[in-house]
């Protein structure tokens, strides 16, 4: 985990479609686009938060989250998924901010952020 710390966060705008979002899959490499991809510690966890309160969605492994084998690498791929109804208790535009983080209380580290887009949900889901 400390040779993570090295790197500089990603900031990657997502889109959502309410009610059928496709999931969201991360792959973090040392060295950038090109260099050797990193699996993701059990301890990753995707927060969402919108609003002047705030509100807070919290996905972490096992609840959301999904480590993902990828290029030979055991947990080389996160995949992101919300319910249909999580994705309807966002706000519509890009008024949500996700943080995509490792570690734990004061060793945590950013490796994604940015603005989530969310679009859709008119029709009432199947």
């Amino acid at each position: 985990m400390s040779d993570l710390l090295t790197y500089k966060t990603a900031v990657v705008n997502l889109a959502l479609h309410v009610g059928a979002m496709e999931p969201w899959r991360f792959q973090f490499r040392a060295g950038g686009l090109t260099g050797t991809l990193v699996p993701f510690p059990s301890t990753t966890k995707l927060q969402l938060t919108w609003g002047t309160t705030p509100t807070t969605l919290v996905l972490t492994v096992g609840s959301g989250l999904t480590l993902e084998d990828a290029e030979s690498v055991v947990g080389g791929q996160l995949v992101a998924r919300l319910t249909n109804a999580q994705s309807r208790t966002l706000p519509a535009g890009s008024l949500t901010r996700y943080e995509l983080q490792t570690g734990a209380a004061e060793a945590e580290r950013a490796l994604f952020m940015g603005k989530v887009t969310v679009i859709g949900g008119l029709n009432p889901d199947a």
